[in-house]
């Protein structure tokens, strides 16, 4: 007889609170049967992740408001707010059980399926693609979480396979298929509309808020700017043909990391250490890396990157003076 509770045991409330505290009950469900290795183990991934697809549906923002459109879009990003921490937890949680690959095996096509909501729903024929904006944050962050989660853990290779990955969504044109950069975005109606609404000087505040939402105790934001940067190299190395780009747009706070560069890359001065950056970037050796990074700083025009009016040191936060000698 399964001990997992069914929809009816749970309170009647509204809709979106329901559906939180349904969450919430599969994540009490799916951390007891991790922790404790309970033969109901898959079943509980499996309904923890199906209620927190159908809870993001909750969140649509569907048609003009008198409220401004940022607001809207920062309102529900902490109502959603919830929902990530929930995932965000699920996902450390998956990197210290047991069979912990099988897990991933399960949470990559899962981040895949939430690209359909940045996308129109099928049955709106007049649609602002902006009311999808925090759609667009949450799954960025989740994405970098995800991947800074795991080299925290040193476990390269399931990094490596989100980097690799194939991800199938919905769309109101029918079935999709993108690499890892279909996660990035934009964020207009935050960097943008927010900025002219409030008369900020603010480079980037969806960056600001990216950060502010970094308080998850097993990655730490330095974590989060390192997978932001790594996952710009990566899409800059393999996926130049495509017109998608991967912007690193945390480096506004990376200024310690350019005496040194990030950490995976000040490692890999060392013949030893060197493996993650083998495994993540898919080069073979410091040659290879060096090579390829002034090929792409050509083909890419990485001299006109910037935030702002700063260029971005790409060389800096890589160590290249350093891994070229060492």
């Amino acid at each position: 007889m399964s001990i997992l509770v069914t929809e009816e045991t749970e309170a009647a409330v509204s809709p979106a609170a329901g559906n939180i505290v349904h969450v919430e009950t599969r994540f009490s469900i799916v951390h007891d049967a991790l922790v404790n290795e309970r033969s109901h183990r898959d079943d509980a991934i499996d309904q923890f992740l199906a209620a927190l697809y159908s809870a993001f549906g909750d969140f649509r923002v569907d048609g003009p408001d008198n409220e401004p459109l940022d607001v809207r879009i920062l309102n529900t990003l902490t109502a959603m707010k919830p929902l990530r921490d929930y995932f965000l937890e699920f996902v450390n949680l998956a990197n210290k059980a047991d069979r912990r690959n099988d897990i991933h095996s399960v949470i990559r096509p899962f981040l895949g399926t939430l690209l359909a909501y940045k996308h129109a729903p099928r049955e709106v024929i007049h649609f602002n693609h902006l009311w999808c904006d925090h759609y667009r944050f949450v799954l960025r962050e989740l994405f970098i979480h995800v991947i800074a989660s795991l080299i925290v853990d040193c476990n390269y290779e399931e990094a490596r396979k989100y980097l690799e990955a194939e991800y199938l969504f919905e769309t109101d044109r029918g079935p999709q298929r993108a690499n890892f950069l279909k996660f990035d975005a934009y964020i207009k109606s935050i960097d943008e509309f927010q900025t002219r609404r409030l008369r900020q000087q603010r480079l980037s505040p969806a960056a600001d808020l990216l950060k502010a939402r970094a308080d998850r105790s097993f990655v730490s934001f330095g974590d989060i700017m390192q997978a932001d940067f790594l996952l710009c190299i990566r899409g800059l190395m393999h996926h130049q043909k495509g017109l998608a780009r991967w912007f690193p747009s945390t480096l506004i706070y990376a200024q310690e990391f350019e005496k040194t560069g990030f950490d995976l890359f000040f490692a890999a001065q060392s013949k030893k250490k060197f493996q993650p950056i083998h495994v993540l970037l898919d080069v073979r050796n410091k040659k290879d890396l060096l090579q390829r990074f002034e090929q792409v700083s050509k083909d890419c025009s990485l001299a006109q990157w910037k935030l702002g009016e700063v260029p971005i040191p790409f060389d800096r936060y890589m160590g290249l003076a350093a891994l070229a000698t060492a």
